[in-house]
């Protein structure tokens, strides 16, 4: 589609093009939501509808300042390459409570 990005770190990859249709449709940027990749809490979901022999993807819901957000993702090695992020919806984040009150509490 367009150019690769690489986070600083090297952790991360996407597509720029992506990005900022995902900025245009969601509000949400790749590069400003990687942090959601370190919330200890992020409930990590195999993606099989989505998923192919060449690639496994999830999806990751986990809190990003005052929201909770939904990432596709795929992980190529130790790099995770984003898909799209946007905010969860209501059943999503009944989920991720849900998950770290059974986990957690």
């Amino acid at each position: 589609m367009g150019q690769t990005v690489i986070s600083y770190d090297g952790r991360f990859a996407w597509d720029a093009v992506k990005s900022e249709m995902n900025r245009k449709k969601h509000g949400l940027a790749f590069d400003e939501v990687l942090d959601m990749f370190s919330d200890p809490f992020m409930l990590e979901i195999y993606d099989e509808p989505h998923s192919s022999f060449f690639e496994q993807r999830n999806m990751g819901i986990a809190r990003w300042k005052n929201q909770v957000l939904t990432s596709a993702y795929a992980e190529h090695g130790s790099r995770i390459r984003i898909i799209t992020v946007r905010k969860s919806t209501p059943k999503e984040e009944e989920a991720f409570y849900g998950y770290i009150e059974k986990n957690l509490l």
